[in-house]
């Protein structure tokens, strides 16, 4: 439930697919988001601490973008 957690996790995984692809394996990767993350991932506006939206924003726009990779479920 923490936007800057799950940034940090985020990076590390599109890290890791880009590694993957850089020595020609394919990647397939299914995310699960559950319990307080889930409400993070949500349409729903949330009302964050200013410190903490740039994180989430951060954190959408990665997801956002490895959602579209192939090889990636969600």
């Amino acid at each position: 439930g923490n936007p800057t957690k799950l940034l940090l996790l985020m990076k590390v995984i599109d890290e890791t697919y880009d590694d993957l692809e850089s020595q020609s394996v394919k990647p397939d990767l299914v995310f699960l988001f559950h319990g307080r993350a889930a409400k993070l991932i949500s349409t729903k506006p949330l009302d964050l601490p200013l410190d903490e939206e740039e994180a989430h924003e951060e954190a959408l726009e990665l997801i956002k973008k490895l959602s579209l990779q192939a090889g990636v479920k969600m």
